[in-house]
């Protein structure tokens, strides 16, 4: 973890139970593709690593008094309810039948607690504390591309403030 503030990084060793990728062959069935996320449940808590695979999205706890982490995951929320979203799986199976849709964490927005969350071409906001799906966009042209996202800020700390003797050239 980098604590950009304190201007210090934190290194942590995972269970030997964590699953890793395995790399084989991009076509052989049982190759496995892991889609990993820092997280925190809360602001300031404990982390949690979230872990996506081809069927869930299961977190690994860190225990904040032993600083160890759990041996075995909770399922935070399974691929089917994530499809089920206004009925989204519906749409992508008719869009791409028969090809595999992978589940990829994008990024973690402390303040809100939400992870966002792609498949295919479809972006969903995941809430942490709730485990539910609160909402989801799609963007067919980024089905094929690699989408990289910013950390999550207020925006009232870089808004301007405008008065009333402003003026606006």
């Amino acid at each position: 973890m980098l604590h950009v503030g304190a201007a210090r990084v934190t290194v942590t060793t995972l269970p030997a139970s964590f699953p890793r990728s395995v790399v084989r062959n991009a076509w052989d069935p049982r190759h496995i593709k892991y889609s990993y996320l820092l997280a925190t449940t809360s602001v300031g808590g404990s982390p949690i690593v979230l872990v996506a695979d081809d069927e869930r999205i299961s977190a690994w706890p860190q225990s904040k008094h032993t600083k160890k982490w759990k041996q075995r995951p909770w399922v935070v929320i399974e691929k089917e309810e994530i499809l089920r979203f206004n009925n989204v799986g519906e749409v992508l199976a008719g869009k791409s039948p028969g090809t595999v849709q992978r589940v990829e964490l994008k990024c973690f927005a402390e303040r809100s607690g939400a992870v966002l969350i792609r498949i295919k071409c479809v972006f969903f906001w995941l809430d942490l504390q709730t485990m539910k799906i609160v909402r989801h966009f799609s963007d067919p042209r980024v089905d094929y591309e690699e989408v990289y996202c910013s950390i999550e800020i207020c925006s009232s700390s870089w808004v301007p403030t405008f008065s009333t003797s402003s003026s606006i050239l």
